[in-house]
């Protein structure tokens, strides 16, 4: 759905939800939704880490939270403006139940230009610990947003804080060549 004159309050103006029962089926205006609890897609993400291992699971959910932010962007990329991507990207991100994108800092860095996202309440930190960072599929979603707004591939990008290990927020770092 396109949004004219984007602002956070205008990205909440989305159609509501309607359930159609007897088609068993939830639309979004034209859009067909499903939706399900958190812990269903942690569980999920837990499940393929079982049987593909973690290295595997890592990069499957990165490629995937890839495509699902080249998807969102094509949606806003119209509407996009230097000075409101981090307002649209926390606009997005917190209307579908991902979390807060805090802040969006860019910064030159030795080999080009250097995003930081600050993520708070994220989706793949909810009520769970861990020992390393676990928001594979966020970090896709930052990444994809930050290539289609640059129009370049990141030369790497990397979770350095993450909640699920008692830190206070998800930081990530994501490289940009010259």
């Amino acid at each position: 759905m396109k949004v004219g004159s984007l602002t956070l309050s205008n990205l909440k103006r989305v159609p509501d939800l309607e359930r159609r029962a007897v088609e068993g089926s939830i639309y979004e205006g034209e859009e067909r939704v499903i939706t399900f609890r958190a812990s269903t897609f942690q569980f999920l993400i837990d499940t393929v880490k079982a049987v593909a291992g973690g290295k595997a699971t890592r990069t499957i959910f990165y490629l995937v939270g890839l495509a699902i932010a080249r998807r969102a962007f094509e949606s806003y990329k119209d509407e996009l403006a230097s000075d409101n991507l981090e307002q649209v990207m926390d606009g997005v991100l917190s209307l579908r139940g991902w979390g807060r994108l805090v802040s969006l800092r860019k910064t030159e860095a030795s080999s080009g230009v250097a995003y930081e996202c600050t993520f708070q309440d994220c989706i793949m930190c909810s009520k769970r610990t861990a020992h390393e960072p676990i928001c594979d599929i966020i970090r896709g979603i930052f990444v994809g947003w930050l290539e289609s707004f640059v129009g370049n591939k990141s030369a790497s990008s990397v979770e350095t804080e993450c909640k699920a290990m008692g830190r206070e927020s998800c930081v990530f770092k994501i490289n940009f060549p010259e």
